[in-house]
Order: C-alpha cells, then structure tokens, then sequence
C-alpha cells in the first residue's frame, strides 16, 4: 500500500504541472497540501475499502473499485486537462 500510495501521489504533481503548463496558467499553485490530501484521501480510503470488503465481499468490491477507477481515470483524461481547478477536483474524488 505505501508504494501504492507514493505512486499516486508522484503522477498526481506531474499531471498538476501538465495541466498548469498547457494551459498557460501562471497562477497556479501547485501545492504540495494537494499531494498530502491526495494521499490523506488514499490511507482513509484504504481503511475504509477493507471494512466494505468484509460486508460487501472482496470479490464483489475490488469488480466494483475497478470499474469506478476505470470511469475516473477516463474523466480525468478527457475532462482534467480543461482547467487546473478541475483537474484537482477530479484528482480529490
């Protein structure tokens, strides 16, 4: 889990910086509290993904965390690069 996390958390401040650059925002702040609420977010999840397993059945839980990953993952390519703002968002969800 803490590669996991560590990995996340690199992509996240590059796809940030991307997405400050391509869209000629200056003003962007890429903030690394977004990288540690990115990874806050993620151990909280963690947490709460292993008691969903144990009600839901793991089986049925990790089908269901790949098709929302899937379905994010996709937003996030088409939708993320429209602004910095949304990009974050996405990135928090």
């Amino acid at each position: 889990m803490p590669f996991t996390l560590l990995h996340g958390r690199q992509w996240g401040v590059a796809f940030l910086a991307y997405v400050a650059a391509s869209n000629g925002n200056k003003e962007a702040v890429l903030s690394p509290a977004v990288a540690v609420t990115l990874g806050l977010i993620g151990t909280f999840a963690s947490l709460l993904g292993n008691e969903a397993a144990i009600r839901m059945g793991r089986r049925r839980l990790a089908h269901t965390a790949i098709f929302a990953s899937v379905i994010l993952g996709g937003t996030i390519g088409f939708l993320g690069t429209a602004s910095y703002p949304v990009a974050v968002g996405l990135m928090l969800i």
